[in-house]
Order: C-alpha cells, then sequence, then structure tokens
C-alpha cells in the first residue's frame, strides 16, 4: 500500500513538472534578417531556434537582443531555410505592465505642435475627477443585521442574519463569486428533522483563466473513474488549476473539507398502487437521517428519474421519503433504488483528496488520493464515556458487540424526560421522574424486538416518550425496548488510485486503472484489522476492423478485465444500480474476477448493433457467464429496438439460469406513430443443497402497443395497452399467481400562448389466481388546464390529481429555542409539571414563542385514495376604467376565487373513488379543503373602498394520538372612505365560527362562535402623517366541552410618521376589558382571550427605524402588557442593517 501511495506522488510530481507554462511561447517564423518576437521583453531562459526538421539552430547563424526581444539572423543563413521554429518565455505580465499617472496622450509639453490650443480646451473643461474606481464593475446586494431581544419574562438573545451575493471583475484576469447566508433562526420545518441544524448556504469562489478555487459549500465529484467513484456535497477549500494549449492539458486539483454527509441506499418493494410516501432509512434501518438536499439518485427498475412537480417524483428531505407523481403510476413489479447522502453527526468528518491529470491527443492520464476518516476524539451526537470507549476497542468489526448502557446523569430540567434508578424485586430498573431532588439519568432506549425487552411505551402524550419497566412472566420478557444504545465507532478510509487512455493509432484505444485501499471500520480497537487493505485494477481495450472512408459504418472489437480484491473499499458504487441483480449475486465473498468481450457494428445513426460475452467470478465462490445482445435499427420509417440476455451461474449455495428479452417495433406514419413491444424473463434460482427454488424464481412475459398523433414537442396525445403475465415460485414450481392489463393516456392537447392543457391518466387492473383474493384496481390521473379568456379579464388555472398512496399516523413533538424565536407556548394545564402535547398553543406574544413542532419519523402507514382538485379564478375589469357606462361600472369591481379540496379516504380493497366533493365521509381520514372568495370594489383606493371575504376551510390530520379535526369560517366586511384630505373612517367588521374535534384530547374539543366589528376613525394632518382612534367590540362563546363565553371591549390609540424615508414610527396603545365566563386556565379559554386575562388588560407597542445612511438602518421595537393580576411584561429589541 505504502508503495502505492508513493507511486501516486511521484506521479503528481512529474504532472507538475511536465506543465506548459502559460509564459512560454512556441512559434514558426519566416527566415528574413530582423524577426520581432514580440512587444516586450523576454527572458534569457529556455530559449532555443530550430529548424523545420527539428534541428536546433547553432548560436554562430544568429544573434538575439531579450530587452527589445528581436532575432536577427545572419545573411548567410537566410538562403538555405524558408521558416524556423522559436521557444521563448515571456515575463509575467506585472513585471511589464506599464504603469501612468497621467495619460501620455493628454500630458501638454512646451515646444510640442497644438501647445495652445490643448491648454485652452484644458481651460474650458470642468474639473472632474479620474481616480480609478477599486473592483469596478462588482455587483453586491443583500444585507447584514444584528440584533439583542431583551425583556423581564425572558433572557437576553442576539439575533444575527447575513445574506450577500457578490459577482463581478476584480481585475481583467479575476472575477468572483460568492453567496453567503447565514442565520441563527430556528426552522420550522413541513417535515421533520433529525436535530434544529443552521441551514445556512455559503461560498466564495475565486476564478482566473488557468485557476480557481472555491470554499464554503463545495461538490466534489470524479464520475470518470470505475473504482473511485464519487460525488460529495462538503464544506471546506476546493482548488483546481489548469495549464497548456490544445495539443496538451494539465490539470491539478486539491481539496480539503468537513463532510456533511455519507453514502447510503434503499432498496424497496415498490406496492401495487402506492404511490407513496416511501420511507429512506439508514444501515441500520435508522428512521431519523437528515439527508443531504440535491444529493438523491432514483431508480426504478434500473432507470434514473428526475425530480420535480412535473416530473416523476419529490422528496422532504427532513421527513426522508420520497412520493412518486401521478404521471409516474407505480405497481408492485417496480423495484425502487434510492442513492443519497446522509448527515451523520456521530464524529466530525473530514475529507481531504488531491491529484492531476495530463491529456494529449493520445494520451490522458489521471492520479487520484482520497482520504475520509472521523476524528475519533471530536465525537458530536455521541458523548462516549471511558467504558464505552472500551466496550468499542474491545469489539474489532463486530456489530454486535456495539452496545452499552445509555444511562447518563443529568441535571433536572423542565423540558426532558429523566429517570432515576428504584430497586423492584431486587432488579434495579428506571423510573419516570419530574422530581429535582432526585438523582436523575438521560436514558435512551433501544427497540430489541418484540418480547426481547423488559420496559414499553407507557405515554405517547408527552413531547418526548416515556417508557415503564414491565416484570417478566415466567422468565419471558413482556416489552420491546432496553435501556442501552448502539455505538458508532469511528471509520477511516483512504483511496489511492491512477487511471489513463492511450490511444496509439486511429482505431485502437485502450484504458487502464489501478486502484488501492484502507479501509479501517473502527479506529478505537486494533482487531480484525488484516482486512484492512484492499485492491482493484482494470484494463480494456477497443480496436476499430472495419471503417468505410465516410467513416459512417464501423466495426469494433472491444474487451476489459476488472479484478477486484474481497477487502477492497469503494467510495461509492461501482457498477450500475441492478449489477446484482443482472448476476444474482447474494451474499458473494471473495476475489472478483470479470471479463468482457464484445463486438459492435455501426452505421451512422440508423444502425447500431452490440454482442457482448462476460464472465463473473468471485473466488471458488462464484461463477456466471452472459451473453447479451443489444441493437438500435431504421430502416426508414420503420425503427426496431431490442436487448436481450441470457446468464448461468454456479456458486456453492445456489445455481441460476436468467433470460431476459425486450423487443419493441414502431413505424412513423409523418403525424402518427404507432408501435408495439414484447419484454420477458425468466429467472430460476435453485438452491443446491435443499434441492428447491428461492423465493428469487419468478417469471414473465409482457406485451404492449400504443399509437401516438401529433408532435411530441408541442401537441400530441398518445395512447398505450400493456399486458402483463407474472409467474411465481409455489410448491417447488412455477405457477401462474397474477395477470395484470395497463391501459395509460399521455397528452398535451392545447399548447398556445393564452391556453394550455395537458393530461396523463393510467389504469391498471391485477388480477390475482389465488382464491380469496379480490383483484386490484388502480388509477392515477392529472389534468392541468390555464386559460385566458375575453382579453385578460377572466383567468382560469385548474388542476386535478388521483392517486393511491399512503398516509402516516403522524409523531410530532416540541421543541424548545430562544425566546421569540419559536412559533408555540406551553401552558401547564393540569400542574404535573410534564410537557404534554396536548399543551401547547399557538404564541400571541413574541416573548412566550419559544418551542417549534418537530415532526417526528413516521412508522405507521394507512393504505389511501387522494383526490385534489383546485381552482383559481380572477375577474379583472380595471382594464375599461377608461370607458364609458356599464364598463365603467364594472372597472370598480375586481374578483379573486380559490378553492383547494384535498381529501384522502382509507382504502377499502380495489374501490375508488373519484369525487373530491363527498362530505362526512366516515373513510375520510386526511383533509385539506378551503374555499376563499373576495370582492374588491374601488381595490386600493380611499373613496368608499370595499372588500367583502368568504373564506371556510376543514382540515383532518391523523396522528399518533388519534384524528384531528378543525373547521373554519369566516365573513369579514372591509370598508374605507376618505371624507376629505385629512379625515379618513373604516370598518372592519367580521362572523366567525371555529369547531375543533380531537378523538383523543378532550381539552380539545370546542364549537366557538364569534361577531366583532371596529370602526377606526383617522386623521390625516400630512402626507406621512396618520393618527388612529378605534374601537372594538367582540364577542365569542363556546359551546362544546368546556362552555365559556367572552364580550370584549377595546380601545385604542395610534400613530404613524414618516419623514421622507429619513426614519418611521409607529406607536400604538389599548386597553381592553375582557368579561369572560369559564375556566381561564384552559385550551378554549388561551384562544378566546388571545394570550389575555379576563379583566382588564393593556397592551402597548413603539416601532422606530431610522435610516442612517443610504446603506444602514436601524431598527428600534418595544412591547408591553399588562394584565389585572400580574406584572407588567416588557420587551425591547434593537437591530442594526446594513444594505449592499
Amino acid at each position: 500500500m505504502k508503495g502505492a501511495f508513493f507511486v501516486i506522488l511521484l506521479f503528481t510530481l512529474v504532472c507538475g513538472q511536465a506543465q506548459n507554462y502559460s509564459n512560454l511561447q512556441q512559434m514558426r517564423i519566416p527566415v528574413k534578417d530582423t524577426v520581432v518576437l514580440d512587444s516586450i521583453s523576454i527572458a534569457p531562459v529556455r530559449f532555443s531556434l530550430k529548424t523545420s526538421d527539428n534541428k536546433e539552430v547553432d548560436t554562430s547563424f544568429y544573434h538575439i537582443n531579450f530587452a527589445s526581444a528581436r532575432l536577427v539572423l545572419k545573411p548567410k543563413f537566410l538562403l538555405k531555410h524558408d521558416s524556423l521554429q522559436v521557444t521563448f518565455m515571456r515575463y509575467p505580465k506585472f513585471l511589464t505592465v506599464s504603469h501612468q499617472l497621467l495619460d501620455p496622450d493628454e500630458v501638454i509639453v512646451p515646444d510640442r505642435v497644438g501647445t495652445t490650443e490643448n491648454m485652452v480646451d484644458l481651460q474650458l473643461q470642468k474639473p472632474e475627477a479620474k481616480l480609478k474606481q477599486p473592483f469596478k464593475g462588482l455587483h453586491t446586494s443583500g444585507n447584514i443585521s444584528r440584533g439583542l431581544v431583551v425583556g423581564n419574562n425572558q433572557n437576553a438573545v442576539v439575533q444575527s442574519e447575513l445574506d450577500l451575493q457578490i459577482s463581478g471583475q476584480l481585475n481583467d484576469d479575476l472575477s468572483i463569486r460568492a453567496s453567503i447566508r447565514d442565520a441563527n433562526l430556528p426552522s420550522q420545518s413541513g417535515g421533520y428533522t433529525q436535530n434544529l441544524n443552521e441551514f445556512d448556504q455559503i461560498f466564495i469562489e475565486l476564478q482566473s483563466k488557468n485557476w480557481a478555487i472555491r470554499a464554503g459549500d463545495v461538490d466534489l465529484e470524479n464520475h470518470n473513474s470505475l473504482f473511485a467513484n464519487y460525488n460529495k456535497r462538503v464544506q471546506g477549500l476546493k482548488l483546481d488549476v489548469n495549464f497548456g494549449d490544445t495539443l496538451s492539458r494539465t490539470s491539478l486539483f486539491g481539496a480539503a473539507a468537513i463532510v456533511r454527509g455519507v453514502f447510503k441506499r434503499s432498496d424497496i418493494q415498490a406496492q401495487e398502487g402506492n404511490q407513496g410516501p416511501y420511507k429512506l432509512r439508514g444501515d441500520q434501518g435508522e428512521q431519523y437521517i437528515l439527508i443531504i438536499s440535491g444529493s438523491e439518485s432514483v431508480f426504478v427498475n434500473g432507470r434514473q428519474l428526475k425530480r420535480g412537480e412535473n416530473e416523476d417524483y419529490i422528496i422532504d428531505y427532513n421527513a426522508g421519503e420520497i412520493i412518486f407523481n401521478p404521471n409516474f403510476p407505480i405497481n408492485s413489479t417496480m423495484r425502487i433504488s434510492v442513492e443519497y447522502q446522509v448527515s451523520e453527526q456521530n464524529y466530525s468528518r473530514i475529507i481531504a483528496t488531491a491529484g492531476g491529470e495530463i491529456e494529449t491527443d493520445k494520451l490522458y492520464l489521471k492520479a487520484l488520493v482520497y482520504n475520509e476518516n472521523d476524528l475519533k476524539n471530536q465525537s458530536l451526537q455521541q458523548s462516549l464515556t471511558e467504558e464505552q470507549v472500551e466496550v468499542l476497542s474491545e469489539a474489532g468489526d463486530d456489530e454486535s458487540q456495539m452496545f452499552a448502557e445509555s444511562a447518563v446523569p443529568a441535571n433536572y430540567s423542565e423540558n426532558r424526560i429523566l429517570y432515576k434508578k428504584v430497586m423492584q424485586d431486587g432488579v434495579e430498573i428506571f423510573e419516570f421522574s419530574n422530581n429535582p431532588e432526585d438523582e436523575l439519568f438521560n436514558v435512551r432506549f433501544t427497540n430489541v424486538g418484540q418480547n426481547q425487552g423488559n420496559y414499553i411505551v407507557s405515554s405517547q402524550e408527552a413531547v418526548t416518550t416515556i417508557f415503564e419497566y414491565i416484570a417478566p412472566i415466567n422468565g419471558v420478557s413482556q416489552g420491546n425496548f432496553e435501556p442501552f444504545i448502539r455505538l458508532i465507532p469511528p471509520s477511516k478510509l483512504q483511496l489511492a488510485n491512477i487511471s489513463g487512455a492511450y490511444q496509439p493509432r486511429k482505431g485502437t484505444e485502450i484504458d487502464f486503472e489501478l486502484a488501492a485501499s484502507i479501509y479501517d471500520q473502527n479506529l478505537f480497537s486494533n482487531l480484525d484489522n488484516n482486512d484492512n487493505n484492499g485492491f482493484a485494477t482494470q484494463i480494456g481495450m477497443k480496436q476499430n476492423i472495419f471503417q468505410s472512408k465516410d467513416e459512417h459504418r464501423q466495426l469494433n472489437v472491444f474487451g476489459s478485465f476488472n479484478y477486484l480484491q474481497d477487502d477492497y473499499q469503494s467510495i461509492e458504487r461501482i457498477y450500475n444500480v441492478e449489477f446484482e441483480r443482472d448476476w444474482n449475486l447474494r451474499n458473494t465473498t471473495g476475489d472478483q474476477n470479470y471479463i468482457t468481450l464484445g463486438a459492435e457494428f455501426i452505421d451512422g445513426a440508423q444502425h447500431f448493433n452490440e454482442y457482448k460475452f462476460e464472465n463473473l467470478e468471485y473466488s471458488d465462490f462464484y461463477e456466471g457467464q452472459k451473453h447479451a445482445f443489444r441493437s438500435r435499427n431504421r430502416f426508414g420509417k420503420f425503427l426496431i429496438r431490442s436487448n436481450a440476455s441470457t446468464m448461468q451461474s454456479d456458486s456453492e449455495v445456489n445455481k441460476t439460469d436468467f433470460i431476459r428479452a425486450k423487443l419493441e417495433a414502431e413505424y412513423d406514419f409523418s403525424k402518427v406513430w404507432t408501435g408495439v413491444g414484447v419484454e420477458l424473463e425468466n429467472n430460476e434460482d435453485y438452491l443446491k443443497e435443499e434441492q428447491i427454488y428461492t423465493a428469487q424464481t419468478q417469471k414473465f412475459i409482457a406485451y404492449d402497443a400504443y399509437v401516438g398523433v401529433g408532435d411530441s414537442t408541442s401537441v400530441y396525445a398518445k395512447v398505450g395497452f400493456q399486458q402483463r403475465v407474472n409467474d411465481s415460485i409455489k410448491n417447488n414450481e412455477l405457477q401462474r399467481v397474477n395477470t395484470s392489463q395497463s391501459l395509460y393516456v399521455d397528452s398535451k392537447l392545447i399548447d398556445k400562448k393564452d391556453a394550455q392543457l395537458t393530461f396523463f391518466g393510467s389504469w391498471r387492473n391485477l388480477d390475482f389466481k389465488e382464491e380469496n383474493r379480490e383483484d386490484e384496481t388502480t388509477i392515477n390521473g392529472r389534468i392541468r388546464y390555464q386559460q385566458s379568456l375575453f382579453n385578460r379579464i377572466v383567468n382560469l388555472t385548474t388542476t386535478y390529481e388521483t392517486h393511491s398512496g399512503n398516509i402516516a399516523r403522524q409523531e410530532f413533538t416540541y421543541v424548545e429555542v430562544e425566546p421569540g424565536q419559536g412559533q408555540f407556548t406551553w401552558n401547564d394545564y393540569n400542574g404535573n409539571g410534564i410537557q404534554e402535547l396536548d399543551e401547547f398553543e399557538i404564541a400571541q406574544f413574541q416573548d412566550e414563542a419559544k418551542y417549534i413542532r418537530v415532526l417526528l419519523p413516521n412508522q405507521i402507514y394507512v393504505r389511501t385514495n387522494q383526490n385534489k382538485l383546485s381552482q383559481q379564478v380572477v375577474l379583472d375589469f380595471r382594464q375599461y376604467a377608461a370607458d364609458e357606462g356599464f364598463k365603467k361600472f364594472i372597472s370598480h369591481f375586481y374578483n379573486q376565487t380559490s378553492i383547494t379540496i384535498d381529501q384522502k379516504t382509507e382504502r377499502d380493497g380495489s374501490k375508488l373513488d373519484f369525487n373530491p366533493f363527498q362530505q362526512n365521509s366516515e373513510n375520510v381520514i386526511g383533509q385539506n379543503n378551503a374555499f376563499r372568495n373576495t370582492l374588491f370594489y374601488n381595490r386600493g383606493q380611499r373613496n368608499l373602498s370595499t372588500a367583502y371575504t368568504f373564506s371556510k376551510s376543514e382540515t383532518k390530520n391523523l396522528l399518533v394520538v388519534g384524528l384531528q379535526c378543525l373547521q373554519n369560517t369566516l365573513h369579514e366586511l372591509q370598508f374605507k372612505h376618505e371624507l376629505n384630505s385629512l379625515y379618513l373612517l373604516s370598518f372592519h367588521q367580521r362572523f366567525t365560527s371555529s369547531e375543533s374535534d380531537s378523538e383523543n384530547f378532550a381539552n380539545r374539543n370546542y364549537s366557538l362562535s364569534g361577531f366583532s366589528t371596529k370602526p377606526t376613525f383617522s386623521y390625516l394632518p400630512g402626507k406621512n402623517k396618520k393618527f388612529d382612534l378605534f374601537y372594538r367590540y367582540g364577542e365569542n362563546e363556546n359551546t362544546k366541552g368546556e362552555l365559556a363565553s367572552l364580550e370584549q371591549h377595546e380601545f385604542g390609540l395610534s400613530l404613524s410618521l414618516n419623514n421622507n424615508e429619513k426614519y418611521t414610527i409607529t406607536a400604538e396603545t389599548k386597553y381592553i376589558k375582557n368579561k369572560f365566563e369559564g375556566n381561564s386556565q384552559s385550551a378554549v379559554a388561551y384562544q378566546m382571550l388571545e394570550g389575555l386575562q379576563p379583566d382588564n388588560n393593556f397592551t402597548w407597542s413603539v416601532f422606530l427605524q431610522k435610516r442612517i445612511s443610504k446603506f444602514l438602518d436601524l431598527n428600534l421595537t418595544y412591547l408591553g402588557r399588562k394584565t389585572a393580576d400580574r406584572k407588567a411584561i416588557h420587551t425591547g429589541s434593537v437591530q442594526l442593517r446594513a444594505f449592499f
């Protein structure tokens, strides 16, 4: 291994010495008495003069003046040659560039012609500074802010935010590009996270003609390698340097970084008609994973898919879940493979890589060294004790020995679930405790399987699960959790790689690759290190046998040999994503020998035919041979594609025979095209010792036909049908298990500037041959229609989707953050000191917003049918404002309508439901319906400006604590009218109703109905001054659960001052009288009182924004409130924001 690294180092040095320096010049010059080689001086080093036949010219035949770059040839030499080759070195540009304080063309010199005229012109010119602007052309945008929030109800909180974008030229040869984003605010994610990270994005990139350097978020890639292929998203430093010209190119690269994620892969068997979500997990089945954004590659049956709402799938990186779009139907015959990078925070992990490339017209060489390792003394999520380190040191590479007790002493905190040790029946156990006087422990529990542990979940209502000890019965454990954790050892991977390609002559190509690896799975242990080193090599050749004069027709033969030592460890996957299935590999061990031989015939773009023979061996464990043929041939308007293979393998355990074939034929009738196809597989996997077939044995044959019309890039329609027959092993023989029929339509029916219509639909029926098993029918569809009518007066957007999938019984918890940075507050309604899920409310005041909601990994899913309909309609008559009569009248109106109906119903066998409008169905377990309509009169004006809004929403969420249902209805009328230039009158009136039903939380059941009216009188003494006097009267009553009623009177004053962007001041004070009847310490009361208390309440606020300069703002905020029986609460903040 040391020798391999020495070879890599030597090769890198050679690369460095073999580079063509950018200042080294080579040219062919004509033979004449004097030749000027350059406009600046040249260096005396590396100068040479050669004849056209590459012979050195003796110095007696010429004279060279390096200062003036002039070459003088002797007369007797002029008649012997017509051209010469000269090589010389230019001085660096920074040594030869001219620096002048004054423009020589504008300097007035006495006695020079035109001196008098120049002096007159100079006197007539206005004085103008001609100072050179540094970094001219550099574009910046963004802002930076620093803030401090203090109050008598919270600790001081420092807030910071940076958003800076830079691009442009630093000078003629150097450009910069940077994006720096940083915020210390926690994320309130729609998905869940393993922990709360700062989602910052930072990079700075400098680029010149021959080099580039990037710091911050960096993508490290190496794709033109078999054994050292990788794609990493890291945070660090990357440098690229390039030398040479079009004939010879040399490049060097290097990078050092902190690793953000490690490579993982999940293989998922698709479920019939289930579009998702499909859960991605870690190596040990972990559900708490955070996927690095953009790092995933999704494959279905070996084909890579595209991410996007209008593509094949979408992904929730925080939740680690994939959902396939309706236009990509999923069925049970599909094999889903997902490769991704997971953010692991067990240890600080670093990566370093360096290498170089040399490329000429015939030769390509590349060397690479790679190191990725954990810093074993810098554990992050794991706080390893000395005992746990000792466990790892004695475990070697045996993961089954990497478990240890999880209990660690902890101080009391109301935000954590802690345990104390007690004795029960002579056994020391852990028992939940929230008593600060107890000796407390922070304990983590691991699911070890049913009846394998002694602890069970005792409560799911707390923000963190509480576990309870349950004694064994007759020596049999009754639980499935134990108070210990799996320890993750630090690891190290080092790799050295040399690869290259050589073309000795036209038509011959040779390539090779050598790689060596060191992989230590446990840096704490010296045990099991005898398998750390591995080696791999590959050599290949391609030879042209025949080529026509126009080079369209070619006959090529090729071959390759791969050797992969059993202990070699690659960074990522080596072969294609379905390599193991292609060869029926399972738990293979031993050194790999892989031979490929083949031939191909190419005739331009019309014909391609290829045959390959492959032989794969794993020492004495496995041997397989494959014959494969693929082709693509076009005969006029007739196109035929085929791909077939047969593979036989023999191992110590099993013997297999795998036949695959796919044939497609298509004919193009100009605007109409049609095609047919057939695909089959027959895979027999036979266990030698047991003399039975394995579950991998299967067989299918599928027929399909389709017809299309139009242009697939514009308006088109395609209809297809497929029938598939599936056989599987039953009673040790292949038997018919099911038959499927599929019909699909894919179309773009309208594609105009003011109208678009697309439609995709698929129907599939799975007919099972087993008795007492119902057939399964699935339908997926999406329709999208956009239309603008009557010169854009009417604008419509309609989308309808239907598909099958899953809905999770969602778990969640609450995590404490700095005051003001959360969204929720905790009220201990039952006074038990335990944070329970039904005790968190949306905070009404900034100082109470101390918690955020974090969704936990989904474990329980329910199969559903989903229908989603969305409709947006906008009526805009403002273009008639200049007309008269009826058009003038309707020009005052503007209407917006939005409808969203998203319903998930529990699937009942093959019963399908396409109606998104069904109501009060017991099978509806997920719902998000919303209707909102707003009608404006004189929108955006002050005279008789009126807006009436009606909205209604219904939500239904399936949580682990039960079904949660919420309905809200709103009627809102807003009116504003300017009495004159000094006075403005406005009314705000609302009728509301809200009803909540919780399956398991009785305190969440309520039915509220309310009314409020708020007249406001405004005084406008100036354009930028406003004083408001307002009164609000409101009523609210709960008629369900804990009965309560509220009568509210609110009086207030506010002002707003704006001095031409120099400063802005807004202030408000309110007196609120709450006449409340009911239990004020309840969830319903908190919503009705909006966080205030019964009887007298006072609130006040002041906001000041001061423009200090063109690039600097100062913001001051002061908030306060006072209730009848509590002290006044004051909260203030100061923020300084700079703009770029």
